[in-house]
């Protein structure tokens, strides 16, 4: 969600995720990719929500070099962890969000 501090970067996107849930608009995918791979450990809050989007029927798409350069490892719980051609492919055909 733009670049700035991490803690605000944090704190607006769990409100994207709060507001996606109490209004019912939930994406058909959600693609975390650079420093957005790391919102899934970031907080016991963020990782909740992630869990109740994909509980709610999204697809959460994590990019594999990046949980590699942020030495994140397979440590996701939820979500599947992808390639480049992977999101490619998914933005070019689907409503999806950019985090």
């Amino acid at each position: 969600m733009g670049e700035g501090d991490p803690e605000l970067s944090l704190a607006l996107m769990e409100k994207y995720f709060s507001c996606s849930l109490e209004n019912k608009d939930i994406k058909n995918f959600y693609i975390f990719y650079n420093r957005g791979v790391c919102a899934a450990f970031a907080s016991e809050k963020t990782r909740k929500l992630i869990e109740q989007l994909q509980q709610a029927g999204a697809e959460l798409y994590f990019c594999g070099t990046c949980m590699e350069f942020y030495d994140l490892g397979s440590q996701i719980k939820v979500g599947k962890i992808c390639c480049m051609n992977d999101i490619r492919i998914t933005l070019n055909k689907s409503r999806t969000d950019f985090l």
